[in-house]
Protein backbone atom coordinates (compact mmCIF):
# COMPACT_ATOMS: atom_id res chain seq x y z
CA UNK A 1 0.00 0.00 0.00
CA UNK A 2 0.90 3.83 -0.71
CA UNK A 3 2.06 5.70 2.52
CA UNK A 4 -1.36 7.57 3.46
CA UNK A 5 -0.15 9.73 5.86
CA UNK A 6 1.44 12.78 3.95
CA UNK A 7 4.64 13.29 6.41
CA UNK A 8 6.70 16.38 5.30
CA UNK A 9 9.92 16.68 6.71
CA UNK A 10 11.65 20.38 7.07
CA UNK A 11 15.05 19.73 5.51
CA UNK A 12 13.71 17.51 2.43
CA UNK A 13 10.54 15.52 1.66
CA UNK A 14 10.63 11.81 1.45
CA UNK A 15 10.65 10.50 -1.80
CA UNK A 16 7.43 8.30 -3.21
CA UNK A 17 7.25 4.74 -1.38
CA UNK A 18 11.10 5.19 0.84
CA UNK A 19 10.86 5.38 4.31
CA UNK A 20 14.96 6.10 5.21
CA UNK A 21 15.91 9.80 4.80
CA UNK A 22 19.46 10.07 3.17
CA UNK A 23 21.59 12.89 3.91
CA UNK A 24 25.24 13.61 2.82
CA UNK A 25 27.02 16.63 3.60
CA UNK A 26 29.88 17.91 5.64
CA UNK A 27 29.38 18.95 9.06
CA UNK A 28 29.92 19.55 12.60
CA UNK A 29 31.03 16.80 14.76
CA UNK A 30 27.75 16.28 17.15
CA UNK A 31 24.50 14.63 16.15
CA UNK A 32 21.78 16.72 16.65
CA UNK A 33 18.08 16.44 15.21
CA UNK A 34 15.87 18.59 13.98
CA UNK A 35 11.87 19.33 14.27
CA UNK A 36 10.03 15.92 14.07
CA UNK A 37 7.38 15.62 11.54
CA UNK A 38 4.28 14.72 11.92
CA UNK A 39 0.50 15.42 9.72
CA UNK A 40 -1.80 18.16 10.82
CA UNK A 41 -4.93 16.78 13.27
CA UNK A 42 -8.50 17.48 11.93
CA UNK A 43 -10.66 20.20 13.80
CA UNK A 44 -12.66 17.34 15.89
CA UNK A 45 -11.30 15.95 19.09
CA UNK A 46 -8.45 13.84 17.56
CA UNK A 47 -6.05 11.94 19.52
CA UNK A 48 -3.80 11.55 16.43
CA UNK A 49 -0.05 12.72 17.70
CA UNK A 50 1.14 16.04 15.18
CA UNK A 51 3.93 18.58 14.35
CA UNK A 52 2.59 20.94 17.00
CA UNK A 53 1.77 18.13 19.79
CA UNK A 54 4.82 15.74 19.79
CA UNK A 55 7.08 17.05 22.68
CA UNK A 56 9.57 13.91 23.07
CA UNK A 57 10.61 10.48 21.34
CA UNK A 58 13.01 7.63 21.59
CA UNK A 59 16.00 6.99 19.56
CA UNK A 60 18.37 4.19 18.09
CA UNK A 61 21.20 4.37 15.80
CA UNK A 62 23.71 2.50 14.88
CA UNK A 63 26.67 2.95 12.63
CA UNK A 64 27.24 1.04 9.27
CA UNK A 65 25.55 -1.85 11.48
CA UNK A 66 23.53 -3.14 14.22
CA UNK A 67 27.01 -3.98 16.37
CA UNK A 68 28.06 0.17 15.97
CA UNK A 69 25.73 1.42 18.51
CA UNK A 70 25.07 4.96 18.40
CA UNK A 71 22.25 5.74 20.40
CA UNK A 72 20.25 2.83 22.08
CA UNK A 73 16.46 4.27 23.38
CA UNK A 74 17.73 7.95 23.97
CA UNK A 75 15.20 10.24 24.79
CA UNK A 76 15.12 13.17 22.58
CA UNK A 77 13.33 15.97 24.20
CA UNK A 78 11.98 18.92 22.77
CA UNK A 79 13.41 22.45 24.12
CA UNK A 80 11.72 25.50 22.67
CA UNK A 81 12.42 25.06 18.77
CA UNK A 82 15.51 22.78 19.48
CA UNK A 83 15.49 19.00 20.39
CA UNK A 84 17.87 18.10 22.71
CA UNK A 85 19.08 14.52 24.30
CA UNK A 86 21.67 14.13 26.93
CA UNK A 87 24.22 11.32 25.92
CA UNK A 88 25.81 13.37 22.96
CA UNK A 89 27.09 11.38 20.47
CA UNK A 90 29.44 12.81 17.57
CA UNK A 91 29.82 12.27 13.38
CA UNK A 92 32.38 10.24 12.18
CA UNK A 93 33.92 11.10 8.75
CA UNK A 94 33.12 8.45 6.18
CA UNK A 95 30.17 6.36 7.66
CA UNK A 96 26.86 5.53 7.09
CA UNK A 97 24.59 6.02 10.15
CA UNK A 98 21.22 4.35 10.81
CA UNK A 99 18.56 5.86 12.76
CA UNK A 100 15.07 5.13 14.18
CA UNK A 101 12.53 6.39 16.19
CA UNK A 102 9.77 5.75 18.29
CA UNK A 103 7.24 8.32 19.64
CA UNK A 104 5.49 7.66 22.86
CA UNK A 105 8.26 6.93 25.56
CA UNK A 106 7.92 4.88 28.23
CA UNK A 107 4.87 4.46 27.88
CA UNK A 108 3.83 0.80 29.25
CA UNK A 109 1.45 -0.42 26.50
CA UNK A 110 4.20 -0.07 23.67
CA UNK A 111 7.31 -2.35 24.09
CA UNK A 112 10.21 -1.79 21.12
CA UNK A 113 12.25 -4.91 20.77
CA UNK A 114 15.21 -4.00 18.73
CA UNK A 115 16.63 -6.00 15.77
CA UNK A 116 19.74 -7.57 16.40
CA UNK A 117 19.94 -9.52 13.32
CA UNK A 118 18.90 -9.02 9.71
CA UNK A 119 19.06 -6.16 7.50
CA UNK A 120 19.19 -2.46 8.31
CA UNK A 121 15.67 -2.13 7.02
CA UNK A 122 14.03 -0.51 10.38
CA UNK A 123 14.24 -0.84 14.06
CA UNK A 124 13.03 -4.42 14.70
CA UNK A 125 9.14 -4.96 16.21
CA UNK A 126 7.02 -3.18 18.56
CA UNK A 127 4.06 -4.72 20.84
CA UNK A 128 1.05 -2.43 21.09
CA UNK A 129 -1.84 -2.51 23.28
CA UNK A 130 -4.68 -0.51 22.41
CA UNK A 131 -5.77 0.79 26.16
CA UNK A 132 -8.42 3.13 24.73
CA UNK A 133 -7.97 4.33 21.15
CA UNK A 134 -6.35 7.48 22.55
CA UNK A 135 -2.36 6.78 22.51
CA UNK A 136 -1.53 7.31 18.58
CA UNK A 137 1.94 5.42 17.88
CA UNK A 138 3.93 7.00 14.99
CA UNK A 139 7.62 5.82 13.58
CA UNK A 140 10.30 7.44 11.52
CA UNK A 141 13.80 6.54 10.12
CA UNK A 142 16.60 7.88 8.95
CA UNK A 143 20.06 6.70 7.03
CA UNK A 144 22.76 9.31 6.84
CA UNK A 145 26.15 9.55 5.19
CA UNK A 146 28.23 11.34 6.71
CA UNK A 147 30.97 13.54 5.23
CA UNK A 148 34.27 12.27 4.00
CA UNK A 149 37.52 14.41 5.55
CA UNK A 150 38.39 16.24 8.15
CA UNK A 151 35.93 19.42 8.19
CA UNK A 152 32.31 18.35 10.05
CA UNK A 153 31.38 21.22 11.01
CA UNK A 154 28.19 21.76 8.72
CA UNK A 155 26.54 18.48 9.38
CA UNK A 156 22.59 18.82 9.34
CA UNK A 157 20.67 17.59 11.68
CA UNK A 158 19.07 14.58 11.54
CA UNK A 159 15.32 15.34 10.05
CA UNK A 160 12.78 12.49 11.06
CA UNK A 161 9.76 12.16 9.36
CA UNK A 162 6.70 10.00 11.18
CA UNK A 163 4.20 7.62 10.25
CA UNK A 164 1.07 6.78 11.72
CA UNK A 165 1.11 3.25 12.33
CA UNK A 166 -2.78 2.98 13.34
CA UNK A 167 -5.71 3.30 11.94
CA UNK A 168 -8.21 6.10 13.08
CA UNK A 169 -11.73 5.98 13.33
CA UNK A 170 -14.63 8.39 13.52
CA UNK A 171 -18.48 8.24 13.53
CA UNK A 172 -21.07 10.36 11.65
CA UNK A 173 -24.89 10.49 11.80
CA UNK A 174 -27.81 12.11 10.25
CA UNK A 175 -31.17 12.49 11.64
CA UNK A 176 -33.32 10.83 8.53
CA UNK A 177 -36.65 11.69 9.82
CA UNK A 178 -38.49 14.13 7.72
CA UNK A 179 -40.88 15.91 10.11
CA UNK A 180 -39.09 18.86 11.71
CA UNK A 181 -40.83 18.01 15.36
CA UNK A 182 -38.36 14.81 15.18
CA UNK A 183 -35.06 15.52 16.68
CA UNK A 184 -32.82 12.94 18.41
CA UNK A 185 -29.91 12.60 21.32
CA UNK A 186 -27.66 9.61 20.33
CA UNK A 187 -25.25 8.93 23.86
CA UNK A 188 -22.41 6.17 24.39
CA UNK A 189 -21.00 5.01 21.12
CA UNK A 190 -18.94 2.05 21.25
CA UNK A 191 -16.99 0.01 18.86
CA UNK A 192 -14.89 -3.10 19.18
CA UNK A 193 -11.51 -3.58 18.54
CA UNK A 194 -8.30 -5.44 18.45
CA UNK A 195 -6.75 -5.16 22.15
CA UNK A 196 -2.97 -5.96 21.21
CA UNK A 197 -0.80 -6.50 17.50
CA UNK A 198 2.95 -6.70 16.85
CA UNK A 199 4.66 -5.33 13.68
CA UNK A 200 8.00 -6.08 12.45
CA UNK A 201 9.46 -2.95 11.18
CA UNK A 202 12.71 -5.15 10.33
CA UNK A 203 11.34 -6.05 6.63
CA UNK A 204 12.05 -4.76 3.26
CA UNK A 205 9.49 -2.52 2.21
CA UNK A 206 7.42 -3.03 5.68
CA UNK A 207 4.79 -0.24 4.72
CA UNK A 208 3.19 -2.67 1.95
CA UNK A 209 1.46 -5.38 3.24
CA UNK A 210 -0.49 -6.35 6.25
CA UNK A 211 1.95 -6.37 8.78
CA UNK A 212 -0.08 -6.20 12.09
CA UNK A 213 -0.03 -9.63 13.66
CA UNK A 214 -3.15 -9.41 16.10
CA UNK A 215 -3.81 -11.01 20.01
CA UNK A 216 -7.31 -12.78 20.36
CA UNK A 217 -8.75 -10.24 22.75
CA UNK A 218 -11.09 -6.91 21.63
CA UNK A 219 -10.76 -3.45 23.62
CA UNK A 220 -14.27 -1.35 23.69
CA UNK A 221 -13.31 1.81 22.67
CA UNK A 222 -15.52 5.05 23.39
CA UNK A 223 -16.57 7.32 20.98
CA UNK A 224 -18.88 9.65 23.25
CA UNK A 225 -21.76 11.36 22.72
CA UNK A 226 -23.00 12.77 18.94
CA UNK A 227 -23.42 16.76 18.62
CA UNK A 228 -22.08 16.76 22.20
CA UNK A 229 -24.84 15.12 23.00
CA UNK A 230 -27.57 17.77 22.51
CA UNK A 231 -30.60 17.32 20.00
CA UNK A 232 -30.00 16.51 16.70
CA UNK A 233 -32.57 18.70 14.80
CA UNK A 234 -34.04 16.54 11.29
CA UNK A 235 -32.13 16.21 8.18
CA UNK A 236 -28.85 17.38 10.33
CA UNK A 237 -25.30 16.00 10.56
CA UNK A 238 -23.00 15.79 13.54
CA UNK A 239 -20.02 13.68 14.58
CA UNK A 240 -19.17 11.88 17.73
CA UNK A 241 -17.39 13.78 20.60
CA UNK A 242 -14.30 11.68 20.09
CA UNK A 243 -12.06 9.88 17.45
CA UNK A 244 -10.30 6.96 18.47
CA UNK A 245 -7.50 5.45 16.64
CA UNK A 246 -7.10 0.84 16.62
CA UNK A 247 -4.58 -1.34 15.44
CA UNK A 248 -5.16 -1.82 11.84
CA UNK A 249 -6.53 -5.29 10.99
CA UNK A 250 -8.09 -7.68 7.29
CA UNK A 251 -11.01 -7.66 6.14
CA UNK A 252 -11.89 -10.81 8.77
CA UNK A 253 -11.75 -8.51 11.79
CA UNK A 254 -15.55 -7.95 12.81
CA UNK A 255 -16.24 -4.55 14.57
CA UNK A 256 -19.47 -4.32 17.03
CA UNK A 257 -20.74 -0.46 17.16
CA UNK A 258 -23.66 0.14 20.39
CA UNK A 259 -25.52 3.32 21.04
CA UNK A 260 -28.14 4.45 22.77
CA UNK A 261 -30.89 6.39 20.34
CA UNK A 262 -33.55 8.54 22.39
CA UNK A 263 -36.22 9.88 19.85
CA UNK A 264 -38.42 13.63 20.54
CA UNK A 265 -41.23 14.70 19.24
CA UNK A 266 -40.96 18.57 20.48
CA UNK A 267 -39.88 18.12 23.95
CA UNK A 268 -41.42 15.09 24.63
CA UNK A 269 -39.61 11.68 24.75
CA UNK A 270 -41.19 9.68 22.06
CA UNK A 271 -38.93 6.10 22.10
CA UNK A 272 -35.66 4.96 23.07
CA UNK A 273 -33.77 2.20 21.66
CA UNK A 274 -30.57 0.49 22.75
CA UNK A 275 -29.19 -0.34 19.05
CA UNK A 276 -26.09 -2.74 18.04
CA UNK A 277 -24.72 -3.13 14.87
CA UNK A 278 -21.68 -5.46 13.34
CA UNK A 279 -19.36 -4.23 10.92
CA UNK A 280 -17.67 -7.08 8.86
CA UNK A 281 -15.67 -7.27 5.43
CA UNK A 282 -13.73 -4.00 5.79
CA UNK A 283 -10.01 -3.35 6.28
CA UNK A 284 -8.65 -0.98 8.59
CA UNK A 285 -5.03 0.02 6.95
CA UNK A 286 -1.93 1.84 8.38
CA UNK A 287 -1.88 6.13 8.12
CA UNK A 288 -5.92 5.85 6.78
CA UNK A 289 -9.15 7.53 8.54
CA UNK A 290 -12.31 6.22 8.44
CA UNK A 291 -15.74 7.58 8.74
CA UNK A 292 -17.99 5.29 9.53
CA UNK A 293 -21.85 7.06 8.43
CA UNK A 294 -25.18 5.86 9.43
CA UNK A 295 -28.99 7.78 8.93
CA UNK A 296 -30.81 7.17 11.96
CA UNK A 297 -34.98 6.82 10.66
CA UNK A 298 -38.42 5.38 11.25
CA UNK A 299 -37.55 2.13 10.08
CA UNK A 300 -34.17 1.66 12.13
CA UNK A 301 -36.16 2.78 15.06
CA UNK A 302 -38.27 -0.38 14.70
CA UNK A 303 -34.91 -2.14 14.82
CA UNK A 304 -34.14 -2.33 11.09
CA UNK A 305 -30.58 -2.79 10.50
CA UNK A 306 -28.41 0.27 10.18
CA UNK A 307 -25.85 0.68 7.34
CA UNK A 308 -22.87 2.29 7.90
CA UNK A 309 -20.90 2.96 5.19
CA UNK A 310 -17.18 4.50 4.93
CA UNK A 311 -16.65 7.85 3.61
CA UNK A 312 -13.32 10.04 2.68
CA UNK A 313 -12.18 12.54 5.20
CA UNK A 314 -9.52 15.50 4.05
CA UNK A 315 -5.75 14.71 4.97
CA UNK A 316 -6.04 10.35 4.99
CA UNK A 317 -6.57 8.31 1.72
CA UNK A 318 -9.74 7.32 0.33
CA UNK A 319 -11.23 4.25 2.15
CA UNK A 320 -14.00 2.04 0.84
CA UNK A 321 -17.24 1.16 1.89
CA UNK A 322 -18.46 -0.77 4.61
CA UNK A 323 -22.20 -1.89 4.77
CA UNK A 324 -23.50 -3.03 8.02
CA UNK A 325 -24.12 -7.07 7.90
CA UNK A 326 -22.37 -9.82 6.72
CA UNK A 327 -20.62 -8.96 3.34
CA UNK A 328 -19.35 -12.04 1.01
CA UNK A 329 -17.35 -12.13 -2.31
CA UNK A 330 -17.00 -16.02 -2.69
CA UNK A 331 -19.66 -19.09 -2.67
CA UNK A 332 -18.33 -20.23 0.60
CA UNK A 333 -18.17 -16.48 2.21
CA UNK A 334 -22.02 -16.55 0.51
CA UNK A 335 -23.45 -20.02 2.69
CA UNK A 336 -21.45 -19.20 5.58
CA UNK A 337 -23.64 -16.25 5.96
CA UNK A 338 -26.70 -17.70 4.59
CA UNK A 339 -26.00 -20.47 7.28
CA UNK A 340 -25.39 -17.18 10.06
CA UNK A 341 -28.85 -16.02 8.98
CA UNK A 342 -29.23 -11.75 8.95
CA UNK A 343 -28.45 -9.62 6.45
CA UNK A 344 -25.94 -10.59 3.34
CA UNK A 345 -24.61 -8.48 0.79
CA UNK A 346 -23.34 -9.72 -2.07
CA UNK A 347 -20.57 -8.21 -3.76
CA UNK A 348 -19.01 -10.43 -6.35
CA UNK A 349 -20.55 -13.09 -8.99
CA UNK A 350 -20.54 -16.45 -7.48
CA UNK A 351 -20.98 -19.86 -8.64
CA UNK A 352 -22.45 -22.76 -6.69
CA UNK A 353 -22.66 -26.70 -7.19
CA UNK A 354 -24.45 -27.15 -4.05
CA UNK A 355 -28.45 -26.14 -3.11
CA UNK A 356 -27.96 -22.36 -0.88
CA UNK A 357 -30.02 -23.54 2.02
CA UNK A 358 -31.76 -20.55 3.63
CA UNK A 359 -33.34 -22.11 6.92
CA UNK A 360 -33.32 -19.31 8.87
CA UNK A 361 -34.85 -15.58 8.69
CA UNK A 362 -32.14 -14.10 6.14
CA UNK A 363 -32.03 -10.57 3.96
CA UNK A 364 -30.19 -11.64 0.67
CA UNK A 365 -29.07 -8.20 -0.79
CA UNK A 366 -27.71 -9.28 -4.20
CA UNK A 367 -26.28 -5.89 -5.30
CA UNK A 368 -27.28 -6.15 -8.48
CA UNK A 369 -24.43 -9.59 -9.11
CA UNK A 370 -25.39 -12.74 -10.22
CA UNK A 371 -25.83 -16.26 -8.94
CA UNK A 372 -24.91 -18.90 -10.77
CA UNK A 373 -26.21 -22.76 -10.14
CA UNK A 374 -25.62 -26.24 -11.21
CA UNK A 375 -27.52 -27.74 -8.38
CA UNK A 376 -31.22 -29.41 -8.75
CA UNK A 377 -32.17 -26.38 -6.91
CA UNK A 378 -30.13 -23.30 -6.87
CA UNK A 379 -31.94 -22.03 -3.44
CA UNK A 380 -34.20 -24.01 -0.71
CA UNK A 381 -36.31 -22.11 1.63
CA UNK A 382 -36.75 -23.93 4.33
CA UNK A 383 -38.42 -23.93 7.89
CA UNK A 384 -40.84 -21.70 9.39
CA UNK A 385 -38.58 -18.84 8.36
CA UNK A 386 -38.58 -14.96 7.16
CA UNK A 387 -36.95 -14.86 3.90
CA UNK A 388 -36.28 -11.40 1.45
CA UNK A 389 -34.29 -12.34 -1.97
CA UNK A 390 -33.51 -8.98 -3.75
CA UNK A 391 -31.62 -6.79 -6.35
CA UNK A 392 -30.20 -10.66 -7.64
CA UNK A 393 -29.34 -12.33 -10.85
CA UNK A 394 -30.35 -16.33 -10.80
CA UNK A 395 -29.19 -18.23 -13.56
CA UNK A 396 -30.13 -22.15 -12.40
CA UNK A 397 -28.68 -24.53 -14.58
CA UNK A 398 -30.86 -27.19 -12.79
CA UNK A 399 -34.44 -27.64 -12.34
CA UNK A 400 -35.17 -25.08 -9.95
CA UNK A 401 -34.19 -21.55 -9.20
CA UNK A 402 -36.03 -20.77 -5.72
CA UNK A 403 -37.88 -23.78 -4.30
CA UNK A 404 -39.95 -23.86 -0.78
CA UNK A 405 -40.36 -26.98 1.05
CA UNK A 406 -40.55 -28.64 4.40
CA UNK A 407 -42.22 -25.55 5.77
CA UNK A 408 -45.22 -24.00 7.41
CA UNK A 409 -46.38 -20.52 7.80
CA UNK A 410 -43.16 -19.28 5.74
CA UNK A 411 -42.61 -16.08 4.37
CA UNK A 412 -40.94 -15.33 1.24
CA UNK A 413 -40.08 -12.02 -0.28
CA UNK A 414 -38.74 -11.94 -4.27
CA UNK A 415 -37.91 -8.50 -5.23
CA UNK A 416 -35.93 -7.09 -8.10
CA UNK A 417 -34.94 -10.67 -8.75
CA UNK A 418 -34.04 -11.64 -12.98
CA UNK A 419 -34.42 -15.51 -12.81
CA UNK A 420 -33.91 -18.80 -15.41
CA UNK A 421 -34.38 -22.08 -14.69
CA UNK A 422 -35.23 -24.98 -17.09
CA UNK A 423 -38.34 -25.69 -14.90
CA UNK A 424 -39.89 -23.94 -12.36
CA UNK A 425 -38.30 -20.59 -11.22
CA UNK A 426 -40.60 -20.19 -8.28
CA UNK A 427 -41.63 -23.33 -5.97
CA UNK A 428 -43.81 -23.79 -3.47
CA UNK A 429 -43.25 -27.70 -3.22
CA UNK A 430 -46.10 -30.22 -1.55
CA UNK A 431 -44.14 -30.27 1.69
CA UNK A 432 -45.02 -26.36 2.22
CA UNK A 433 -47.92 -25.09 3.30
CA UNK A 434 -49.36 -21.62 4.29
CA UNK A 435 -46.87 -19.97 2.55
CA UNK A 436 -47.09 -16.44 1.96
CA UNK A 437 -45.07 -14.94 -0.87
CA UNK A 438 -44.51 -11.78 -2.39
CA UNK A 439 -42.91 -10.76 -6.13
CA UNK A 440 -42.00 -7.41 -6.57
CA UNK A 441 -40.60 -6.26 -10.30
CA UNK A 442 -38.98 -9.67 -11.41
CA UNK A 443 -38.05 -11.27 -14.35
CA UNK A 444 -38.83 -15.10 -14.54
CA UNK A 445 -37.85 -17.41 -17.40
CA UNK A 446 -39.12 -20.78 -16.86
CA UNK A 447 -41.35 -23.60 -17.82
CA UNK A 448 -43.93 -23.33 -14.78
CA UNK A 449 -42.28 -19.68 -14.03
CA UNK A 450 -44.55 -19.69 -10.67
CA UNK A 451 -45.04 -23.24 -9.33
CA UNK A 452 -47.55 -23.80 -6.59
CA UNK A 453 -47.92 -27.19 -4.78
CA UNK A 454 -48.57 -26.23 -1.32
CA UNK A 455 -52.13 -25.92 0.07
CA UNK A 456 -53.24 -23.08 1.27
CA UNK A 457 -50.43 -20.62 -0.42
CA UNK A 458 -51.27 -16.99 -0.97
CA UNK A 459 -49.03 -16.14 -3.59
CA UNK A 460 -48.95 -11.80 -4.58
CA UNK A 461 -46.84 -11.02 -7.88
CA UNK A 462 -46.61 -7.61 -8.60
CA UNK A 463 -45.46 -5.43 -11.85
CA UNK A 464 -43.57 -8.91 -12.92
CA UNK A 465 -42.57 -10.03 -16.77
CA UNK A 466 -43.28 -14.14 -16.30
CA UNK A 467 -42.45 -16.21 -19.63
CA UNK A 468 -42.83 -19.50 -20.03
CA UNK A 469 -40.58 -20.59 -22.08
CA UNK A 470 -42.46 -24.50 -23.03
CA UNK A 471 -40.69 -26.06 -25.97
CA UNK A 472 -42.43 -29.57 -25.27
CA UNK A 473 -46.21 -30.91 -26.24
CA UNK A 474 -46.55 -31.64 -22.66
CA UNK A 475 -49.66 -30.08 -21.83
CA UNK A 476 -49.49 -29.39 -18.25
CA UNK A 477 -47.22 -26.13 -18.12
CA UNK A 478 -48.00 -22.36 -17.78
CA UNK A 479 -46.73 -19.24 -16.52
CA UNK A 480 -48.46 -19.90 -13.26
CA UNK A 481 -49.24 -23.46 -12.51
CA UNK A 482 -51.37 -24.74 -9.63
CA UNK A 483 -50.15 -28.37 -8.78
CA UNK A 484 -53.38 -30.91 -7.99
CA UNK A 485 -52.15 -31.08 -4.28
CA UNK A 486 -52.45 -27.16 -3.74
CA UNK A 487 -56.02 -27.20 -2.46
CA UNK A 488 -57.20 -23.50 -1.58
CA UNK A 489 -53.86 -21.62 -2.85
CA UNK A 490 -54.93 -18.53 -4.07
CA UNK A 491 -52.29 -16.31 -6.65
CA UNK A 492 -52.64 -12.57 -7.65
CA UNK A 493 -51.25 -11.23 -10.12
CA UNK A 494 -51.17 -6.88 -10.57
CA UNK A 495 -49.77 -5.56 -13.68
CA UNK A 496 -46.60 -7.55 -15.51
CA UNK A 497 -46.68 -9.50 -18.43
CA UNK A 498 -47.54 -13.15 -19.40
CA UNK A 499 -45.62 -14.33 -22.06
CA UNK A 500 -46.49 -18.21 -23.18
CA UNK A 501 -45.43 -20.31 -26.30
CA UNK A 502 -46.22 -23.92 -27.77
CA UNK A 503 -49.15 -25.63 -26.04
CA UNK A 504 -48.66 -23.72 -22.36
CA UNK A 505 -51.39 -21.04 -21.32
CA UNK A 506 -51.24 -17.96 -18.60
CA UNK A 507 -52.33 -19.90 -15.67
CA UNK A 508 -53.49 -24.03 -15.00
CA UNK A 509 -55.88 -24.27 -11.55
CA UNK A 510 -55.66 -28.41 -11.15
CA UNK A 511 -56.72 -28.30 -7.54
CA UNK A 512 -59.57 -27.66 -5.13
CA UNK A 513 -60.34 -24.11 -4.20
CA UNK A 514 -57.06 -23.33 -6.34
CA UNK A 515 -57.35 -19.74 -7.83
CA UNK A 516 -55.68 -17.15 -10.02
CA UNK A 517 -56.60 -13.32 -10.65
CA UNK A 518 -54.87 -11.05 -13.18
CA UNK A 519 -55.28 -7.04 -12.20
CA UNK A 520 -54.22 -5.04 -15.43
CA UNK A 521 -51.59 -7.64 -16.40
CA UNK A 522 -51.03 -7.85 -20.37
CA UNK A 523 -49.90 -10.49 -22.40
CA UNK A 524 -51.94 -14.22 -23.37
CA UNK A 525 -54.28 -14.30 -20.15
CA UNK A 526 -56.11 -18.06 -21.05
CA UNK A 527 -56.52 -19.67 -17.35
CA UNK A 528 -57.73 -23.37 -17.84
CA UNK A 529 -58.83 -26.05 -15.44
CA UNK A 530 -56.94 -29.23 -15.28
CA UNK A 531 -58.39 -31.60 -12.50
CA UNK A 532 -56.68 -34.69 -13.85
CA UNK A 533 -53.16 -35.52 -13.14
CA UNK A 534 -51.15 -38.81 -14.08
CA UNK A 535 -48.34 -39.03 -11.95
CA UNK A 536 -45.31 -41.71 -13.62
CA UNK A 537 -42.95 -44.39 -12.33
CA UNK A 538 -40.21 -41.51 -12.51
CA UNK A 539 -42.22 -39.53 -10.14
CA UNK A 540 -43.34 -37.08 -13.19
CA UNK A 541 -47.01 -35.73 -12.98
CA UNK A 542 -48.87 -33.98 -16.10
CA UNK A 543 -52.21 -32.36 -15.95
CA UNK A 544 -54.91 -32.40 -18.36
CA UNK A 545 -58.06 -30.69 -18.85
CA UNK A 546 -60.09 -33.65 -20.36
CA UNK A 547 -59.75 -37.48 -19.42
CA UNK A 548 -56.44 -38.43 -21.06
CA UNK A 549 -56.81 -41.83 -23.58
CA UNK A 550 -56.03 -44.43 -20.48
CA UNK A 551 -55.08 -47.55 -23.39
CA UNK A 552 -52.82 -44.86 -25.17
CA UNK A 553 -50.70 -44.62 -22.09
CA UNK A 554 -51.29 -47.54 -20.35
CA UNK A 555 -47.68 -48.49 -20.56
CA UNK A 556 -46.65 -45.64 -18.55
CA UNK A 557 -49.36 -44.82 -16.28
CA UNK A 558 -49.35 -46.21 -12.72
CA UNK A 559 -51.93 -44.10 -10.92
CA UNK A 560 -54.48 -41.22 -12.54
CA UNK A 561 -55.76 -38.56 -10.23
CA UNK A 562 -58.51 -36.71 -10.59
CA UNK A 563 -58.23 -33.79 -8.40
CA UNK A 564 -61.50 -32.01 -8.18
CA UNK A 565 -64.29 -34.05 -10.16
CA UNK A 566 -66.71 -36.10 -7.39
CA UNK A 567 -66.22 -38.99 -9.26
CA UNK A 568 -64.24 -40.95 -12.27
CA UNK A 569 -65.86 -39.49 -15.16
CA UNK A 570 -64.90 -42.50 -18.47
Amino acid sequence: MKKIFACICAVAALAACQKNQIISSAGGPAIGFENASVDKATKSVDPSTTTETINEFAVWGYMDSRDGVVFENELVSKNGSEWTYTNTQYWMAGHTYYFAAVSPVADENVTVKPATTGGNYGLGTIEFTNADGATDLIYASAKVEAATGANLSAMPKVGLSFSHLLSKVKFTFTNGFVNENNTLVITGLTMTAPKAGTIDLNVENWWDGDDWVLGSENTTLAFGAVNGGNKLAAGAVADCADERLTIPAGKTQEYTVKFHVALYNGEVLAAEKDLEVVVSGAAFEMGKAYNLTAEINAENMELTPIEFEVAEVKKWDEAGNVVAGQNVETAEELVAAVAKGGKVVLNADVALSEILVMDKDVELDGNGKTLTSTAGRAINVEGEVAVSIKNLNIVAKGERAINVINSEGTEVTVADVTATASNYVFNIATSASNVTAVINNCKFTGLNTVNIAGANANVTINNTDLTCDDQTTVENYAAIAFYNTAIDSKATMNGGTVTVNGDSCAAVEGAKGSKVTFNGTTGNLVVENHPYTIIYPNGYAYSFSTPPDIIAVSVSLIFLYISSASEFPL
